[in-house]
């Protein structure tokens, strides 16, 4: 069985990307100031044209066959063995349609990282993914996948091996991801802190992730993610008493910076709840996986 991408796929990288890469380029001839920024715009704005044009000129192609799965796309070719994949199920990413699945004894700490700094709501975890969005139905599609892993799969599909054990699962993440979480954060914290152009751009999704890692460990351990809110109302006022208190901008900055600091570190000691519990089943189990909203 054989079935290519819809060309539409390509529609919404050129809606994207032509605006970036207008604004992007006028930024970048117009001065100093703003060229190091309107580089960045360019780049990113280039990037998603030409994803764009090459969907829609050169669409994707899902072959199934008794060796495995194969995804040829415009610049690069994807193959799994049927020994390598298993539990093809429909993931949404908000209205996003993906084709989820496992790789049985992949443990990957990279993978759960990643999963932890999403930050939107993902119907359930998974370890790589094809595209969705395909000229038939996406259950056909699944439907096709799953059948040919049973018919070709040999003892692998024998075997029915479960899903692994995650460091993050649904909406938890355990201490081990989000140390790993966390010591990204700052390192790209660190190195937008020595940037004088282009930063604010990216720090205010850096912030978001952190929002995001937060609250998916305040979950561990049974909180909502609203909790963080206090902590942030906490260092608003510190900061109101420091500037009262006629502190110098450096200081005032630096002792936010060890308060948030404080709260990054207790987060990561704190240990998560031993068993199931409103956002779903600890980081480690097996299935069932229980959505969750973030912040419910």
């Amino acid at each position: 069985m054989a079935v290519k991408a819809r060309r539409g796929r390509g529609v919404l990288p050129l809606v994207v990307g032509l605006p970036l890469l207008l604004f992007g380029a006028l930024m970048w001839t117009r001065g100093a100031t703003g060229a190091a920024s309107g580089l960045v715009l360019f780049l990113i704005g280039f990037i998603c044209v030409t994803a764009g044009l090459l969907a829609l000129a050169v669409p994707s192609e899902l072959a199934i066959g008794a060796d495995g799965v194969t995804l040829k796309g415009a610049l690069r070719t994807r193959n799994y063995r049927w020994e390598q994949v298993s539990n093809f199920r429909l993931i949404r990413v908000r209205r996003t349609q993906l084709i989820g699945f496992d790789r049985p004894g992949a443990q990957n700490l990279m993978r759960d990282v990643f999963s932890a700094l999403r930050t939107v709501s993902v119907s359930g975890p998974y370890d790589a993914a094809l595209p969705g969005s395909w000229e038939r139905p996406v259950e056909e599609v699944i439907a096709a996948l799953n059948d040919g892993r049973a018919k070709w799969g040999g003892l692998a599909a024998a075997r029915a091996p479960l899903p692994r054990p995650r460091g993050a699962t649904g909406q938890r993440i355990d201490r081990r991801v989000y140390w790993t979480a966390a010591g990204i954060l700052l390192a790209i914290g660190a190195v937008l802190a020595m940037l004088t152009h282009g930063a604010r751009y990216i720090s205010g999704g850096v912030s978001l992730m952190w929002i995001w890692v937060i609250a998916r460990r305040l979950h561990d351990i049974g909180r909502s993610g609203w909790w963080q809110a206090a902590a942030y109302v906490a260092e608003v006022v510190l900061a109101i008493v420091l500037v009262d208190a006629h502190m110098s901008l450096p200081v005032v900055t630096g002792v936010l910076g060890i308060a948030h600091l404080a709260l990054v570190a207790g987060l990561g000691m704190i240990p998560g709840t031993p068993g199931d519990n409103r956002f779903g089943p600890p980081p480690g189990q097996l299935e069932p996986q229980v959505q969750a909203e973030v912040f419910s």
